[in-house]
């Protein structure tokens, strides 16, 4: 029946400190794909972003910010991207360790986004 994933959303205190954390730091593209409505770009997927009064209906029950648990995987060295997070003062609190990816094994870093948002990058091992 469910064939893969279009979006789900990320909800933010903040679409400007958002676009600038998920833009500058990570280097994600964010677009704004209707007036008034952002989302972060990856591939044939996106995240969409609303702030506590979003103009967005339907929305979730419930607004909450610093739930979300996401894993991008990316292709930059680990220790690369520990370089570039570390001069955005990102405090990385998991570094080099071993996961389970739904395709390969992981190894992945972790820190969290200006909402509180846990981020996980990992390098796909082969």
């Amino acid at each position: 029946m469910i064939k893969a994933i279009d979006h789900f959303v990320l909800y933010t205190t903040s679409i400007k400190k958002t676009v600038q954390f998920y833009t500058e730091v990570l280097g994600l593209e964010i677009i704004e794909f209707s007036q008034g409505r952002f989302c972060i770009m990856i591939g044939n997927q996106k995240i969409n972003l609303h702030e506590k009064d979003t103009i967005a209906i339907p929305k979730a029950k419930e607004f909450k910010i610093g739930v979300m648990d996401i894993c991008f995987i990316s292709e930059v060295p680990l220790k690369d991207i520990k370089v570039k997070l570390e001069s955005h003062d990102i405090e990385i609190f998991e570094y080099d360790v071993p996961r389970t990816g739904s395709n390969y094994p992981l190894k992945s870093l972790y820190f969290y986004d200006f909402d509180g948002n846990l981020i996980e990058i990992s390098n796909e091992v082969k």
